[in-house]
């Protein structure tokens, strides 16, 4: 009996947790929509002068420098979050603060970033804040520790499942963890996440949003797509390297701005500011501009198509490298797709099969975690290319696992 009241008491506080982080995150999210429709669709795309992206974005550099300066290294990337989140079971709250001012300067002034790094360490600090919360009244009733341990890191692993949702989908914590997973752990997991998704999605509907989720069309499949699997799933890896390889020139060559926080964020946005005037879709994290890409494609041709995937990896990588600190997974996810229309033009592939292969390659082998990739590009494409997105997925994580390991040993 009293193991069922405690199991009754972790649910309760578990779907109220749940809704907590649903509700934080489609406030985060509405904060970061509405500061870039009010700066840019609202006032600088209406006005439609260059020198004002110029001064914009030179003027969120500053900014951006500033808060490098002042608060340090935030909004803290998602990989460092997962990595402290599965060292210490928590995730560090008193710097949240530094994390939301640092994040809404970012994306309000148009870095080619998405949202989810200063999501993952803002929801999941505020978890953990909870947590240390309930852990405490749970001592004071004397309900079993081991019980009170599911709750607190179950809670802070289906944040980390929430924030995928919204904007990612995933299960990297509860999936990635080696042990063997309690039954009252699972429990209270999906009691958390399903509270969080209907809270976030009640809201959303209330306030229209669209979803960044943009179906494709169903791929016809012929002798043709399955020839050229192979090149597409190449054509991923390379595109993993020419983006690994220009993130390390970069930081090398921008070593020497370490010291100077603001001039390096500075000259961050006056690159982005020249990038995006020249050239479309390289501002924002690329997931609401992926539907104009769907749609006009063919229009824009192999020529733009080409260029525009490959600075909008550049402006990505630029943006990280002097400080503009942020998610490199949409945009990651929008460059393949854009590299997957292009070679179909190029050879006449089924388009929604070739944007399937590359951008399911590219983003699994950047991650080199082909659960997450696999789960978030299902929600993308048709369910006739499901068993191409789990073996482009597989392959393409380890296929670069393969690559890195003969290049370390080439070195040593």
């Amino acid at each position: 009996m009293k193991r069922f009241l405690s199991l009754c008491v972790a649910g309760s506080y578990s779907i109220l947790i749940g809704a907590c982080v649903g509700a934080i995150t489609w406030l985060f999210l509405t904060l970061i929509f509405s500061g870039i429709n009010l700066i840019w669709y609202d006032f600088i795309f209406k006005i439609n002068n260059n020198y004002l992206v110029l001064f914009v974005c030179i003027l969120g550099g500053i900014m951006v420098g500033l808060c490098q300066k002042y608060f340090g290294k935030y909004p803290k990337t998602m990989s460092i979050v997962l990595k402290e989140f599965k060292e210490t079971k928590r995730v560090e709250y008193k710097s949240l603060h530094k994390s939301i001012i640092s994040a809404l300067i970012i994306l309000w002034f148009g870095a080619s970033l998405g949202p989810e790094a200063a999501l993952s360490g803002i929801v999941g600090g505020l978890v953990t804040l909870s947590g240390d919360l309930l852990k405490y009244g749970f001592k004071r009733k004397e309900i079993e520790n081991d019980l009170n341990e599911i709750l607190i890191e179950s809670s802070i692993e289906s944040t980390i499942g929430i924030i995928f949702a919204a904007p990612l989908y995933g299960f990297y914590s509860l999936i990635s963890n080696k042990d063997k997973i309690k039954k009252a752990k699972t429990i209270v997991y999906v009691l958390t996440i399903s509270s969080g998704f209907y809270v976030f999605d009640l809201l959303s509907k209330l306030d229209n949003r669209a979803s960044f989720i943009t179906r494709f069309s169903k791929a016809n499949i012929g002798k043709r797509e399955l020839l050229f699997f192979i090149p597409l799933l190449i054509v991923g890896l390379l595109l993993t390297l020419y983006y690994k390889k220009m993130g390390s020139v970069l930081n090398k060559i921008l070593k020497p701005l370490d010291d100077y926080k603001v001039i390096k964020a500075v000259l961050g946005g006056g690159l982005l500011a020249i990038l995006g005037i020249k050239i479309p879709y390289i501002f924002f994290s690329g997931e609401h501009e992926l539907k104009d890409i769907i749609l006009n494609w063919k229009s824009l041709g192999l020529a733009w198509l080409l260029i525009i995937c490959f600075f909008k990896l550049l402006a990505t990588e630029l943006c990280i490298s002097t400080g503009w600190i942020g998610g490199h997974l949409f945009p990651i996810m929008f460059s393949g797709i854009t590299m997957g229309f292009a070679i179909s033009i190029i050879f006449g592939v089924d388009p929604v099969f070739s944007a399937c292969v590359v951008a399911t390659t590219f983003l699994s082998a950047i991650m080199e975690n082909y659960i997450v990739a696999i789960f978030l590009l299902v929600l993308f494409f048709p369910i006739n290319l499901a068993i191409f997105i789990i073996i482009s997925a597989i392959l393409g994580v380890e296929l670069i696992k393969k690559y890195n390991s003969t290049q370390n040993n080439l070195l040593n």
